[in-house]
């Protein structure tokens, strides 16, 4: 281009520079004396079915669950600190056997520790076999241990052997010591020796099984793989002793050695190996120790301390520091060739693997007039172009030239240079779009969006008068309908739509955004527009409206600094404090592991399909889609303490508590490796609530004031990755009710009640006895001796009147009043015994005693009458004083109509309905007027008596109408 030609002469002043980049750095995590471990120096490394792990040290034994760290030394039983061996027993899982270093062996049971096993001597390595007899290599003999008992071990012709590193396979015990290595059988004793398979290949220093192979690792770095008796491998991998070889699942074999770990995917002597050293992150190169958990970390042991390696599928590759008062912002793209090139702050990184998977890195150096250039941006574009805008210093084109090693060749084809062919001293970012056209946001000057046709040249400027932002555009993109997106320091989102003039429409948080200052953006493959703010998280943009989701929906901030996306349906994005998946169908952010806590990611990206990449100001980290797995295996769940108002218990089945200690602390574990900081918990108790509580990091849960009653505590572990535990741990126990609640105390007070209640009975009907005794001898009294006598009194006094009655009428008259007087007594006494007799209760007796009254009295005035008595029986008993008042209410009424109302008809009704008598009497007689005063207390005392009764009483008369009287009385 004609524009480019006067810019030739500047381009002899540029040169480039390669340099070798640094080398990859693992993402391992070290635990130290600082994590709670009692030495840096790891010895052996194991974990058992429980999923602990233990850790031997020059200074004691240490047992890592994920959240503590428990530690065993002589002053909690160990013969000897120094560790070198240990085992778990197959026959009593979580039973400890630990081998010292001149101390001999001992035995860790429940936290307990026993160690009188076989004589204080260094032991190399401690192995089980199918029958759990344990087999114990030490410097001076073979020991086993059968039935706790141990012996030194003499095969079938009664020889003996010098110690030695043990390892089983099948029935056969390999046995290796300096230059012999023996295989004995179990089942006879019979020994093999098989010392010329390492003619030439140093000592004995580590032995591993795979299959039916022993691997083994000598003193001058061979590795011999043997199958059977035939060497099937000898291949030499290091210069100093291979110190331990373990395997994963996988069969992928790792190879500990002084000079770093090795690692070994196939036996064959054409594969390369895999070298990480100090270079690559380890803090030394001695590795002495290691194993490949359940979970698939890789763990070592090391003398700085024991190394976790969890993300095997992530790599790190540190980047120059930035230079004091400079910031800038890594970014990255990938080239056709699959080649990653990063902007750092002193040059160009490219990345790329080889045919052997190996990462290559190269730092490309510019420099101008001996002034540092500082790369701020980077673009492709026609694959095999690469942009780059470096601060102050314009726009570079170079052509990328493959070359036939590593690194490729970068020659600068042209250069747009501020001040000159751009209005500004400083391009925020640029973009090229698919017309040939960039876009450059002019940071510094006249803040505006420029467009540069690389065609003709022409440049058209964008201000705030055109939509876009007034201040810096941070972010710019073309979608797949040729739409320009601008993302704005401030003020929003600019889309502007194709044509001959460019028109711009403004999106801000009145549309639904969070904040209005943009950061980055990102079209998927659906066509939604993805939004990067600055304080507001991340938005989708579908459908004309915005979806958003913050740290309050569990992003890991809300400054999303760059994005992009995988194959699998997941964004990707760059936060300042790490980058995070979030899926798209539902803007579910996942759970971030550490390793990808690493603080401000400024750019990100997928190369590949199978990559991503993301960029610090410090470091470049390359995530393997496609390597990355989710961790599938369930933690394993323990209770580790159970404490009762304070007090710690034994965890035995079925264990009851009495009342008063009803404060129930349980602690527990979930054993996941996997990022231990994310590991959850959900607990429930059976017999309180049915219901798993929600998940919490919490490791322990206080039960307090806990009800009499029967309990089983359940509590479940959830990984990193959401996986639930496939077993919960449980503590049943019951709190026993108080001894005023307890079943006998019950059946003592229910039989003191029935005791109680039988004596107030008998008391009672002693009572009820005793006044129907004394209400039969008063009646019988009465009408004995009172009775009687006035009868007598009457017999006489008509005797007398007969015998005197020619001596005057006034003597006739007075014996005729004493005559009437005593019947009346007489009449009033048989009422009273009527009423005192408890025979005369019952309601059959009392209206038959009315029958009779009404019907006597009736018949001696010559009156007509009718009485209407019930003829079915009434259950209940009447009262005394009940049936007395009752009985002369119903002899007034029944008089006063017979003797004074000087009638022809009386009618007398009794009904019995539910709990109430109601008694009618009607007579056809003269009346009265019953407001009249009167010197007779007849209407006062069936008032009276109706009032003791707590009855209802109703009077109808009137002169020369008769008299109708109605009682309603319940019982």
């Amino acid at each position: 281009m004609k524009m480019f030609n006067r810019f030739r002469l500047l381009l002899c002043l540029l040169f480039l520079m390669l340099v070798r980049g640094e080398s990859q750095i693992l993402p391992l995590q070290t635990y130290t004396v600082n994590d709670g471990l009692l030495a840096n120096g790891v010895n052996s490394i194991l974990q058992d079915s429980r999923g602990f792990l233990w850790i031997g040290t020059a200074e004691g034994l240490s047992m890592y669950d994920g959240a503590r760290v428990v530690s065993y030394r002589t002053n909690e039983g160990l013969p000897l600190n120094f560790i070198s061996a240990l085992a778990e027993s197959k026959t009593s899982p979580g039973t400890m056997w630990v081998g010292t270093a001149g101390g001999g062996l001992c035995r860790i049971t429940d936290g307990a520790v026993d160690n009188h096993w076989i004589p204080r001597t260094y032991v190399t390595s401690i192995v089980e076999d199918s029958t759990g007899t344990v087999w114990v290599g030490t410097e001076s003999a073979v020991y086993t241990i059968q039935d706790d008992s141990a012996a030194e071990f003499v095969d079938a012709s009664g020889q003996t052997f010098g110690g030695g590193i043990i390892q089983l396979i099948a029935s056969s015990l390999w046995l290796g010591w300096e230059h012999d290595i023996f295989r004995i059988s179990i089942d006879d004793g019979s020994v093999d020796t098989l010392s010329h398979l390492l003619k030439g290949s140093g000592e004995v220093q580590s032995v591993a099984a795979r299959g039916q192979e022993l691997l083994i690792g000598t003193s001058t770095g061979y590795l011999l793989i043997l199958r059977g008796t035939e060497q099937v491998t000898k291949r030499r991998i290091a210069r100093s002793p291979i110190s331990e070889i373990f395997l994963d699942q996988s069969g992928i074999m790792y190879l500990g050695t002084y000079e770093g770990l090795y690692i070994l995917r196939h036996d064959s002597t054409t594969t390369q190996l895999v070298h990480y050293t100090e270079a690559n992150g380890l803090p030394h190169n001695s590795v002495i120790s290691g194993i490949v958990d359940r979970e698939g970390n890789v763990w070592l042991g090391t003398t700085k301390g024991l190394l976790k390696w969890a993300d095997r599928s992530l790599l790190r590759f540190p980047l120059e520091p930035l230079p004091p008062g400079h910031y800038t912002n890594p970014l990255g793209v990938t080239d056709s060739r699959g080649h990653h090139w990063v902007v750092t702050n002193s040059g160009l990184l490219e990345l790329s693997v080889n045919t052997h998977g190996v990462w290559q890195t190269y730092i490309h150096r510019f420099r101008y007039s001996n002034e540092q250039l500082l790369p701020i941006s980077v673009h492709v574009h026609d694959n095999n172009q690469l942009w780059i805008g470096f601060d102050r210093h314009g726009i570079h084109r170079y052509n990328i030239t493959p070359a036939e090693t590593f690194p490729s060749r970068l020659s600068l084809r042209d250069a747009l240079l501020f001040k000159r062919d751009v209005p500004t001293i400083y391009a925020g970012c640029f973009f090229i779009d698919r017309d040939d056209g960039m876009w450059a946001s002019l940071a510094e000057g006249a803040r505006r969006v420029v467009r540069l046709s690389l065609n003709d040249g022409s440049i058209r400027s964008f201000t705030a008068e055109d939509g876009v932002s007034s201040i810096d555009v941070r972010a710019i993109m073309q979608d797949s309908r040729g739409n320009i997106w601008l993302g704005g320091y401030e003020g929003g989102i600019s889309v502007s739509i194709p044509g001959d003039e460019f028109k711009f429409q403004r999106l801000t948080t009145a549309d639904g955004l969070l904040d209005d200052k943009i950061r980055s953006l990102l079209e998927d493959r659906e066509g939604n527009i993805w939004v990067g703010t600055r304080d507001g998280g991340l938005a989708k943009y579908a459908g004309g409206k915005f979806t958003t989701v913050s740290v309050s929906n569990g992003l890991l901030s809300n400054t999303v600094w760059s994005l992009s996306e995988d194959t699998k349906g997941n964004i990707w994005a760059g936060t300042a404090a790490g980058i995070q998946a979030i899926r798209k169908s539902d803007l579910k952010p996942f759970p971030v592991s550490k390793e990808f806590r690493v603080g401000p990611v400024h750019g990100c990206g997928i190369f590949n399909d199978e990559r991503l990449w993301f960029a610090t100001a410090e470091d470049v980290f390359i995530h393997d889609l496609t390597s990355a797995v989710r961790n599938t295996v369930p933690p394993l769940v323990h209770i580790t303490d159970v404490q009762v108002n304070g007090e710690t218990i034994a965890r035995t089945a079925g264990v009851e508590l009495p009342f008063d200690r009803n404060t129930v602390t349980v602690e527990y574990i979930g054993v996941s490796f996997r990022d231990e900081s994310l590991t959850r918990y959900q607990y429930r108790l059976r017999g309180l609530v049915a219901d798993w509580s929600p998940a919490s990091d919490q490791r322990a849960v206080t039960f307090a004031q806990l009800q009499p009653g029967s309990y089983v505590f359940e509590v479940r572990a959830i990984n990193n990755d959401g996986i639930h535990s496939l077993s919960t741990a449980g503590f049943p126990f019951a709190i026993s009710a108080p001894w005023w609640q307890q079943w006998w105390f019950y059946g003592l007070v229910l039989s003191a009640s029935v005791l109680l209640l039988y004596a107030l009975y008998r008391y009672r009907v002693g009572k009820l006895l005793e006044v129907e005794r004394t209400r039969q001898r008063i009646a019988r009294d009465l009408h004995d001796e009172i009775g009687g006598t006035l009868s007598s009194i009457s017999h006489f006094v008509q005797a007398i009147g007969r015998e005197k009655k020619s001596n005057g009428a006034r003597t006739s008259k007075m014996l005729d009043l004493i005559a009437q007087g005593s019947q009346e007594v007489q009449e009033a006494m048989s009422d009273i015994i009527w009423a005192i007799e408890p025979s005369n209760d019952t309601w059959e007796s009392f209206f038959a005693k009315c029958r009779r009254y009404a019907s006597d009295l009736c018949e001696s005035k010559k009156m007509q009458y009718h009485i209407d008595i019930p003829q079915h029986s009434v259950d209940k008993r009447m009262n005394l004083e009940w049936r007395k008042n009752l009985w002369l209410i119903y002899k007034e009424m029944v008089t006063n109509a017979v003797k004074h109302s000087r009638a022809h008809k009386l009618s007398v009704r009794f009904e019995v309905v539910h709990d109430n008598v109601i008694l009618e009497v009607n007579d056809d007689g003269r009346g009265f007027n019953p407001e009249l005063p009167t010197s007779r207390h007849g209407i006062k005392n069936i008032q009276a008596r109706a009032n003791a009764l707590g009855a209802s009483v109703q009077l109808n008369t009137s002169a020369g109408h008769g008299t109708r009287w109605q009682l309603t009385s319940p019982f």
